[in-house]
């Protein structure tokens, strides 16, 4: 047997229908259909049965109560009319009646029913049926409905196949994605390495520690340009071909210089490798690692390295100095003391004596007198010098 029972609409369980009642609902139980059913509402004065959708709600099937029907206080019956589709697409029966008496009282002057369409009409079914037709699928030979849906995301998941990687034996992907910026980051640690200097390479432009350069272009501290210039005697000769341990500055430094630098070859640079197990392994440790790397080295632009080749003046005592820088202080420290007292101009039959010291009006002693041509006289007596 079916259970019925009528609600409002809050789904609240109303004892009875009144005249006048308006959003009333049929809630049917035990019906054993899996399948919502077309609800026929019509009362003991009407001509034909209005057609009303039903909804299965758990397992009872719920219809709205036309409110046309409400109108009037007569007794409303509702028939489920269920079609059967395994027999014909137009096969359909009555599977229960239910009749719904409906308690009369005065129309309401605030009654707010207004003729709304709350039932299957000709023309709402020909309306649905044009909706119907606008998404149906035509049906193909060979072809059917698939049990499952193929959505947009399957689709996208298909799409994707021609991204995989095929399986190869010995080999699987990698726990972490080495993407662009993983590799940026890392290409750009060896460019920046490459500019960096060893911290013990260098002297930094606020050093406090001796260091003596051995070659032209290395740094040396205002200290040992002071140095240099104090013990200054003698000239100080300026070619790094000489062998002299005398000068202030010894060539044979510069040689040492030339003899021990690295010609550059032509189409040869830093060699490019394929990212290889150890290039990984550096990438791995790479957090472990760059503090203690960073930590040894200082930005070139802030120091001078013992094989600079670009000039720099110092500011402070054990500020770094080029051996140029050296030089030129040396070279006019020498210059200030005597002039340009070159032997060979001023003593050019060495005799040890200035040439022009020995003469008198450009012209030597002998031209004036000879040891014959002078007497001695005694004192008071008169004399004449012939």
């Amino acid at each position: 047997m079916l259970e019925v029972c009528c609600l409002d609409k809050d789904n609240n369980i109303v004892e009875h229908l009144t005249q006048w009642d308006v959003d009333q609902y049929i809630l049917i139980g035990d019906t054993g259909l899996i399948k919502a059913p077309a609800v026929h509402f019509c009362n003991t004065s009407s001509s034909e049965a209005l057609v009303v959708s039903s909804t299965i709600e758990g397992d009872k099937i719920k219809a709205k109560i036309p409110n046309i029907l409400l109108q009037d206080g007569l007794l409303i019956i509702a028939y489920l009319y269920v079609c059967d589709p395994s027999v014909s697409d137009i096969s359909a029966k009555t599977k229960a009646e239910i009749r719904i008496p409906v308690r009369p009282r005065p129309k309401p002057s605030s009654y707010p029913y207004v003729g709304d369409v709350d039932y299957i009409s000709p023309s709402s079914i020909e309306g649905k049926m044009t909706e119907l037709l606008k998404n149906k699928v035509d049906k193909e030979d060979g072809k059917g409905l698939s049990s499952n849906d193929y959505t947009d995301l399957d689709k996208a998941e298909v799409a994707n196949i021609k991204n995989k990687v095929d399986i190869i034996e010995g080999k699987s992907l990698s726990s972490n994605d080495f993407t662009d910026n993983y590799k940026g980051e890392l290409d750009a640690l060896a460019q920046n390495l490459a500019k960096k200097a060893n911290i013990t390479d260098v002297l930094t432009k606020t050093n406090a520690e001796e260091f003596a350069p051995t070659a032209s272009y290395q740094p040396a501290t205002k200290k040992y340009v002071d140095d240099q210039i104090s013990t200054i005697s003698i000239p100080v000769v300026d070619s790094l071909k000489s062998t002299s341990t005398t000068s202030a500055l010894s060539a044979n430094q510069g040689k040492l210089l030339n003899d021990s630098k690295v010609d550059k070859v032509e189409g040869k640079g830093l060699s490019t490798n394929d990212f290889t197990t150890k290039y990984k392994t550096q990438l791995d440790n790479l957090n472990e690692n760059i503090s203690e790397t960073v930590a040894n080295k200082v930005d070139k632009d802030s120091v001078l390295t013992k094989t600079n080749t670009d000039e720099y003046s110092p500011t402070s005592s054990y500020h770094p100095a080029t051996k140029k820088y050296v030089d030129d202080l040396v070279s006019n420290a020498a210059g200030s003391g005597g002039g340009d007292m070159l032997r060979g101009i001023y003593d050019t039959d060495k005799s040890g004596v200035v040439d022009d010291s020995e003469k008198l009006g450009g012209r030597t002693p002998n031209y004036y007198i000879g040891v014959d041509d002078y007497v001695i006289l005694d004192a008071g007596s008169a004399t004449e010098v012939i």
